[in-house]
């Protein structure tokens, strides 16, 4: 039953997110994707974020870094800003929308209502 309501949960939110121009993530081909968080990548996540906050909705951010959780002195792990730019791209525009049991259609509708998520693209 959960994984049918996270399932429905990124249904919604592709729907949503298409009408809006957004890529939507594509899960593998089998049929045991549970969608534990739904990924959205936007050039301004810092910005996002605040809104949802001020709106009182919940957001995550998730993988912030190329070797998460490490945020800092990433040469202290051996690693070089700039040599893996794409992942380091993605870490800096990830959000992730939620699709835990608390989270219902209302609440999928209610994002896309108060929040224009064009103006993060």
């Amino acid at each position: 039953a959960r994984i049918a309501h996270r399932r429905r949960n990124a249904r919604l939110y592709d729907e949503g997110l298409a009408t809006l121009g957004f890529p939507v993530a594509a899960p593998p081909d089998d049929d045991g994707h549970g969608h534990l968080k739904y990924p959205l990548r936007v050039r301004r996540r810092e910005a996002l974020l605040a809104e949802a906050q001020r709106r009182e909705l919940e957001l995550g951010d998730w993988f912030l870094s190329p070797i998460h959780p490490i945020r800092s002195r990433l040469d202290r792990w051996r690693y070089r800003v700039g040599d893996n730019p794409v992942a380091e791209r993605a870490a800096a525009e990830m959000v992730n929308l939620p699709t835990h049991e608390r989270i219902d259609e209302a609440w999928i509708d209610r994002l896309f209502r108060t929040v224009d998520l064009r103006a993060y693209r």
